[in-house]
């Protein structure tokens, strides 16, 4: 799962770029074992969330995750999509669509159903490790892709930010 400093530091460029969260949807591609990025948008940021695993395995402890939350209330706003392709689901209604990893060309299409507007925010973990006071610490670079009306599958990101796991620091 995303670092949470890292995640934090995520929502708060998001925050940043689009000018507040609250009321926005999220749809967090890849909700792994706890739909961590769904938990912190719907709780920290007032944000709609669907989380969508396609692992079985990963799906029943995503669900189990999300019952635990539900019994301290803290899964209000937040759907589970088990065992479902985040390319089988509408991204026509999302404000922001989060996933950890390197998008396919199918994903860049997939975002295309996306209102215009909307943020495609991608975590890309670096192979670079910095070394800092005898720690090695992953680098992380977020892409954010913005929908714009004539935009294409061929966009380039809008936005490179680095991210360090170790502090919820970010730069341009």
């Amino acid at each position: 799962p995303t670092p949470l400093p890292t995640l934090m530091a995520i929502f708060q460029i998001l925050e940043h770029v689009m000018g507040g969260l609250e009321g926005k949807h999220l749809l967090e591609y890849g909700a792994g074992v706890d739909a961590r990025a769904s938990v912190v948008a719907a709780n920290l940021h007032g944000m709609r969330a669907t989380a969508v695993e396609i692992e079985a395995d990963q799906s029943a402890e995503a669900e189990q995750t999300l019952q635990n939350a539900a019994q301290e209330g803290l899964a209000g706003g937040i759907t589970l999509q088990k065992e479902t392709d985040a390319l089988d689901v509408s991204w026509s209604d999302v404000d922001v669509v989060y996933l950890f990893g390197n998008p396919a060309r199918s994903d860049l299409d997939k975002f295309l159903e996306a209102p215009p507007g909307a943020i495609f925010a991608v975590l890309n973990p670096s192979w670079a490790v910095r070394y800092t006071g005898g720690l090695n610490i992953p680098e992380y670079y977020l892409e954010l892709y913005r929908r714009e009306p004539e935009a294409s599958s061929d966009t380039l990101p809008d936005a490179v930010y680095e991210l360090a796991s170790a502090h919820s620091g970010w730069t341009a």
